[in-house]
């Protein structure tokens, strides 16, 4: 197992992009929730997971990105997803969280994609 971390880029206001590395799993899954939310609380509204370099994801971390569509649901934001790896791909789509996220190849594919966001 290795240890998520969560770097935060922020391209214009009201955007974040969260690129995770390392494993989303038991360990890491609830927190990721947490640290989601303190990032979103002050301002981002519509926010962009990078998940290209995620190793592994279980179905806590499965419940975790779960957990992140909720609350930006709930805060009145949204979120993408990016950089999806194909083993994470495939679980994504068999158990229907793909259905949740609109899912780009990149960060930079899903900020020109979403043309609601602010500019």
């Amino acid at each position: 197992m290795t240890d998520l971390e969560m770097t935060v880029e922020k391209p214009r206001e009201g955007v974040a992009v969260a690129t995770l590395t390392g494993d989303l799993d038991l360990r890491s899954g609830g927190g990721l929730r947490d640290r989601v939310a303190e990032l979103v609380r002050d301002e981002p509204t519509q926010l962009v997971l990078d998940l290209s370099h995620v190793g592994f994801c279980d179905s806590t971390g499965l419940s975790g990105l779960i957990g992140i569509w909720h609350l930006m649901q709930q805060s009145g934001g949204s979120v993408a997803i990016v950089g999806v790896p194909t083993r994470l791909q495939r679980m994504l789509s068999l158990t229907g969280v793909a259905e949740l996220f609109p899912v780009h190849p990149t960060a930079a594919d899903a900020l020109r994609e979403e043309q609601a966001w602010p500019s």
